[in-house]
């Protein structure tokens, strides 16, 4: 759906989409969730592990030291209802210029 990569904002924070869809842990329901990598790497819970389902790889962690990472928290789930995905550029930019 083109989700993945998009930039959110959520509470104030900004982060990328890693993960769009439902949970393949717990009792859920069909909802989509988003994974999220925050751009501060203590904002969330995880790490795109969550009760054993890798839902995401958090690219952040992607050359630091393994005693380093262990300590960092960058990933979260949110319901896909409570995140602002906005608009990618090629969408904004045709929303300004569409009319000339």
């Amino acid at each position: 759906e083109g989700m993945i990569g998009r930039r959110i904002e959520f509470k104030g924070d900004f982060g990328t989409v890693r993960y769009y869809g439902p949970l393949q842990h717990g009792e859920h329901g069909p909802e989509n969730w988003v994974g999220v990598e925050w751009d501060k790497p203590n904002r969330g819970k995880h790490q795109g592990l969550v009760e054993g389902v890798q839902y995401f790889e958090c690219l952040c962690l992607k050359g630091v030291e393994s005693e380093e990472a262990a300590s960092m928290t960058p990933g979260s789930l949110i319901k896909a209802d409570k995140v602002s995905l906005g608009s990618s550029f090629c969408e904004a930019l045709w929303e300004k210029y569409s009319d000339i």
